[in-house]
C-alpha cells in the first residue's frame, strides 16, 4: 500500500469523480479489443493482435480506476493499483503480475527494433486477456460502492431514515 501512497503522492494518481459509466464503456473497450486481437491473431498478423491484447489488458483495468473514481498518468500505475484488491483478499496475485507481464511485453514492442515474440506467446496472451476480463467484471461486481439492491431500487424521499 506504500507504493500506491506514493503514487498519489507523486502526482501519478489522483481522485477524480467516480464513473460507473466510464468504467463499464472502458470494460465494453477491453472487449472489443480482444475480439479485434483473436481476429489478427487467426489472420497471422502477431504484431497487430500483441497490441490489441495490450489495448485489452489496458481498457479491463482502467475500468477499476474509472469505477473508484481514480486517474493514472501513467499506465504503469495500474498494476500495483490492482495490487489493492489483491491486498484486500479481492482479486488473486496472478492478475497483477499478468498485467505487468503484458505492459513489460508492450514496452518491448515500442522500445525495441524487432521485438521477438511467438505465436504461442501471443495466443496465451489472448487467453489470459479473455480470463481478465471475466475476472475483472467479477471484481467490480464483488466490490460496488453500493449493495445490488440499491443500485436496483433506489431510496424515495419517503423511504430516507430520519
Amino acid at each position: 500500500m506504500d507504493e500506491l501512497n506514493e503514487l498519489y503522492y507523486q502526482g501519478m494518481l489522483k481522485k477524480v469523480e467516480p464513473s460507473p459509466l466510464r468504467s463499464t464503456l472502458s470494460l465494453k473497450e477491453g472487449r472489443l479489443w480482444l475480439k479485434e486481437a483473436a481476429t489478427a491473431f487467426k489472420n497471422g498478423t502477431y504484431r497487430s493482435a500483441r497490441v490489441c491484447t495490450y489495448l485489452a489488458f489496458l481498457h479491463t483495468a482502467r475500468s477499476v480506476l474509472l469505477r473508484d473514481g481514480v486517474q493514472e498518468k501513467n499506465t504503469l500505475c495500474l498494476v500495483p493499483y490492482l495490487k489493492k484488491y489483491n491486498h484486500k483478499g479481492h482479486l488473486e496475485e496472478k492478475w497483477p503480475q499478468i498485467l505487468d507481464w503484458i505492459f513489460n511485453l508492450h514496452n518491448q514492442d515500442k522500445h525495441q527494433f524487432q521485438a521477438m515474440y511467438t505465436p504461442e506467446e501471443v495466443e496465451m496472451a489472448i487467453d489470459y486477456g479473455h480470463e481478465f476480463i471475466q475476472r475483472i467484471n467479477l471484481l467490480l461486481k464483488e466490490t460496488g460502492t453500493l449493495p445490488r439492491t440499491m443500485t436496483i431500487h433506489p431510496i424515495t424521499e419517503n423511504e430516507k431514515v430520519k
